[in-house]
């Protein structure tokens, strides 16, 4: 089981927020979601991320937001990021953002449970083309650039503490369907 499956001990250094970060208005697809949550200790926990442009619209607003959060002169550390299904609106940014900011922020663990290759491409096989916004490109960007970064499968009854926030997770898709 990942580590932080035991409520920590941290240092207060700001009050938790949480932020929602707008969808432009000005591009054709209005879809997504992206939330970020600045804990106590300091550091993110990031939920989904949104859709994302060839000219890493989304991800440049990311990276702006978490570093205004973090305050001048802090390190961006995302203590998680949990991704809720592998749809484009909610992994596309992060391929962006990690291609373009790996060197800047560090991310400690990566939260899913996707359906296997198979599954995908017998129901939804568009995920896995090559576009940056697709799972086949999630997961390059994965081995190619966050190779010390813990992969947790997620499954119901999970509970995860950051700092000042417990994270459980209710259901995943094998409560719903728990064969291909």
């Amino acid at each position: 089981l990942p580590e932080n499956m035991k409520k920590p001990t941290y240092t207060v250094k700001n009050e938790s927020t949480i932020t929602q970060l707008r969808m432009e208005d000005n591009v054709s697809i209005k879809e997504g979601m992206s939330y970020i949550i600045h804990l106590e200790d300091g550091t993110f926990f990031i939920i989904d991320g949104g859709w994302c442009y060839d000219d890493y619209l989304e991800a440049d607003k990311l990276y702006n937001a978490l570093e205004a959060l973090a305050g001048e002169g802090n390190d961006i550390v995302i203590a998680g990021w949990i991704f809720t299904h592998c749809h484009g609106d909610h992994i596309g940014t992060f391929n962006y953002f990690i291609e373009k900011y790996h060197d800047s922020v560090t991310v400690n663990q990566l939260l899913y449970n996707f359906p296997s290759d198979e599954d995908i491409k017998a129901g939804e096989s568009m995920m896995l083309d090559n576009s940056k916004q697709r799972y086949t490109n999630f997961k390059k960007v994965i081995s190619t650039y966050l190779g010390e970064t813990e992969i947790v499968k997620l499954h119901s009854g999970y509970k995860f503490y950051y700092a000042n926030a417990e994270i459980e997770i209710l259901q995943t898709f094998e409560d719903l369907y728990p064969s291909t």
